[in-house]
C-alpha cells in the first residue's frame, strides 16, 4: 500500500479507536460492580436453650461453636436450629464439651436418626414444599 493509501485510512483509524474509547468509557461509567456477598457473615437460624425463643441472626463464619446472645432473655444461649427431614422436626442441638458447643452429628430427638439432620433454613424447606416441586 503506498503513502496515499494510508493517509486515506488515517481517519477511517482514527475513528474506530475513537469509537471504542468512548464505548468503554460509558461500559465504565454505567457498569455497576453487582452485589456483593459478605462471606465472612452468614444468616442462621437459633433457638435459644435458655428461653426456647427462635431468631435469626447473623453469624461470623468459624464462630458457629459459640453461643449467640439471645435477644429475648440476653443470655449467651443462641444455637443453631437443627432440622430433621425424615421426619420434619427441628430441634436445638445438644451441647457437649466443657465449654459447651452443639454436636457436630446429632440424632434427630424424635426419629433418632441423624442421616437426615442439618441446619434450618426455613426458605429452602418452603420451596421445597410448594406445589410442582
Amino acid at each position: 500500500m503506498d503513502s496515499e493509501g494510508r493517509k486515506s485510512n488515517l481517519p477511517k483509524l482514527l475513528l474506530a479507536v475513537g469509537a471504542f474509547a468512548v464505548a468503554g468509557v460509558i461500559w465504565y461509567l454505567k457498569h455497576e460492580p453487582g452485589a456483593q456477598a459478605d462471606f465472612s457473615r452468614t444468616e442462621r437460624n437459633l433457638v435459644c436453650t435458655s428461653c426456647g425463643a427462635e431468631f435469626s441472626a447473623k453469624i461470623k463464619l468459624g464462630s458457629e461453636g459459640e453461643a449467640q446472645f439471645c435477644p429475648k432473655c440476653k443470655a449467651a444461649a443462641g444455637w443453631p436450629l437443627k432440622y430433621c427431614s425424615a421426619c420434619k422436626y427441628k430441634f436445638p442441638p445438644p451441647l457437649v464439651g466443657d465449654p459447651p458447643r452443639p454436636a457436630p452429628m446429632p440424632n434427630c430427638p424424635k426419629c433418632g436418626s441423624n442421616k437426615a439432620v442439618g441446619a434450618y433454613i426455613p426458605e429452602f424447606f418452603e420451596a421445597m414444599n410448594e406445589p410442582g416441586q
